[in-house]
This record gives structure tokens, C-alpha cells and sequence, in this order.
């Protein structure tokens, strides 16, 4: 994958797999959507020591907007967000995280079509009490600038925020796939 100039996503493997991953890889990768397995307990979040890999790597994690993954509260459930973010800068550095939405823009309206839809979509894996995966000040299109003003308040700078917000993202395509 390294010489066909591919990123590696290591989203969706467990920490062994990523670790080794990271291991292997003579390039950086990415773990596009993911959050912190110290902040929220969940089988989907990246663990600190695999974070710590990544970025010794020059690698980016992005932290996912799937309210489940990030925490079991749906009101209140933004701060919590932000945590994840935060906590990745202190554990992997402030060139190493970015927004890793892992879902469409739109407003997403719970209806009983829309739960059908995720029924349909989901199968086995479906979970009602999940539900909804969104996080209500996340739901919809301005979602990114929502995430701007709420790392700002909390103090990181209009540079840090730029990198956090994409920058990351630019470079290590740019790095690893021209």
C-alpha cells in the first residue's frame, strides 16, 4: 500500500492490528474516525498508546461524531466531544488530530422513516437505545463552525484550530498520497 501510495484507515481495526499497522507502515496513516478510549469506554476508540504510535509516526486521529462512541449522554453530549478533542492534542500533539465526522451534513430528523432507513442499513448491529447517533448541537450543516467556537472558547488559538480543523488532514494526504 505504501509504494501504490495509498493512505491506511485504521478506523476500524482493533489496537493490535493498528499497532502493527503503525508498525509496518514506512509512511504515516490515519485513523479517521475514531475517539478516546480514556475518555468514553467503547470497543471503536483508540487507545492513548496507539495515539502516542500514530503521531510518532506523523500520522493524524480524527475524532468521530457518533454520540455513542463519545459518550452514553445525549444531552450535553457537544462537551463531551470537545473532551475527546482536547484530550487527543495532549496525548498525540496538535499536528496529529482532526475532525473525523464519519457522517453526512445534513439535519437529521428522527422519524419512523429514518429509523426504518437505520433498521434497513444497520441490520443485526441495530441498537434502538443508541439512538440518535447525533449529537443535537452537531445536526446539521454549520456543525464544523459549531466545533470552531466551541475549541475557541476552550482556549486553543486560530492556528491550532486551522490544523485541528483540517490542516492535519491536508498535510498527510499531501505527505502520503501527493
Amino acid at each position: 500500500m505504501n509504494e501504490a501510495g495509498m493512505l491506511i484507515d485504521l478506523s476500524h481495526a482493533n489496537m493490535q492490528t493498528m499497532a502493527d499497522a503503525v508498525d509496518a507502515s514506512k509512511v504515516p496513516v490515519i485513523v479517521s474516525h475514531t475517539a478516546c478510549e480514556a475518555v468514553y469506554k467503547n470497543a471503536r476508540n483508540t487507545t492513548d498508546k496507539n495515539m502516542r504510535l500514530v503521531a510518532k509516526k506523523g500520522g493524524v486521529i480524527g475524532i468521530c461524531q457518533i454520540r455513542p462512541f463519545v459518550t452514553n449522554i445525549r444531552k450535553g453530549a457537544f462537551e463531551h466531544y470537545l473532551n475527546h478533542i482536547e484530550h487527543a492534542i495532549k496525548v498525540a500533539g496538535i499536528d496529529h488530530v482532526s475532525i473525523g465526522s464519519d457522517r453526512d451534513h445534513r439535519v437529521i430528523e428522527m422519524s419512523d422513516e429514518y429509523i426504518a432507513e437505520l433498521k434497513r442499513e444497520e441490520g443485526d448491529n441495530f441498537d434502538a437505545s443508541h439512538w440518535p447517533l447525533f449529537m443535537d448541537e452537531l445536526n446539521g450543516p454549520r456543525r464544523m463552525e459549531v466545533i470552531w467556537d466551541g475549541l475557541k472558547k476552550r482556549g486553543l488559538s486560530e492556528r491550532k484550530l486551522e490544523k485541528v480543523m483540517g490542516q492535519n488532514n491536508y498535510r498527510i494526504y499531501k505527505e502520503v498520497v501527493g
